[in-house]
């Protein structure tokens, strides 16, 4: 997170959520102005850039193991301005070589993460709503975002998801059709159908029928399985 002097901001613990580590690294903002007149790539990026979004950088565990050999001379106690400029521009060359691979190669990672953890159970009832919460951003961006990125709409990955979870269910448990449909967030057994088939091919009877063959099973399902 790069937090300007300007703006108000906090952080929150989520129940359930793995435990959070905070590292906060403060300098000046006279040594902002510095490197900007000495670099003038760096204006209007980084800490310039006017949404907050721009401003936050998911990084994976090699850029954040890099990150705190980067910290280690200030986490000693140097912390005069050379060993401070250091650790500046080299966390930002860090950034920047971070920021134009997920551009070259995909969505950013706080879209990409939000979309892996919409598949996850708990969250499939909570539809497009819940897809911008985990985004942390409005639904109008979300949904410019996938556009952009993926060529599909918060809902077209939200079905995505769970459909894929009710065909998961549907292969791997007795419980009833309409039990799975409430799992994922539906209310229309109909309007449910329709999204199964036009994914799998076929309607969630028969794909449970065409898994059990596969499988193998042996388990008796009577007609309240197929309600």
């Amino acid at each position: 997170m790069l937090i300007r002097p300007r703006d108000a901001h906090g952080f929150t613990s989520i129940a359930g959520q793995p435990s959070l580590r905070f590292v906060n690294v403060a300098f000046h903002a006279i040594l902002w102005s510095a490197l900007k007149r000495r670099h003038p790539p760096l204006r209007g990026r980084w800490f310039d850039e006017p949404a907050h979004r721009a401003r936050e950088h998911r990084l994976d565990a090699v850029r954040l193991e890099r990150l705190r050999h980067l910290a280690a001379d200030l986490d000693a106690g140097q912390r005069d301005p050379l060993t401070t400029e250091a650790f500046v521009l080299s966390l930002l060359a860090l950034l920047d070589r971070f920021t134009r691979q997920h551009e070259q190669g995909g969505p950013p990672e706080w879209l990409a993460e939000a979309r892996r953890r919409m598949q996850e159970p708990r969250h499939l009832a909570g539809g497009t709503r819940t897809f911008a919460r985990l985004a942390g951003c409005s639904p109008e961006h979300l949904s410019r975002e996938v556009k952009r990125r993926y060529q599909l709409t918060p809902t077209d990955i939200v079905n995505e998801a769970r459909l894929t979870h009710a065909a998961t269910r549907l292969a791997s448990t007795n419980l009833p059709i309409l039990e799975i449909m409430a799992e994922c967030g539906y209310e229309n057994l109909g309007h449910f159908y329709k999204l199964f088939q036009a994914r799998h091919g076929t309607t969630p009877r028969r794909y449970r029928r065409k898994a059990e063959l596969v499988g193998g099973h042996t388990t008796h399902l009577t007609p309240e399985h197929f309600r």
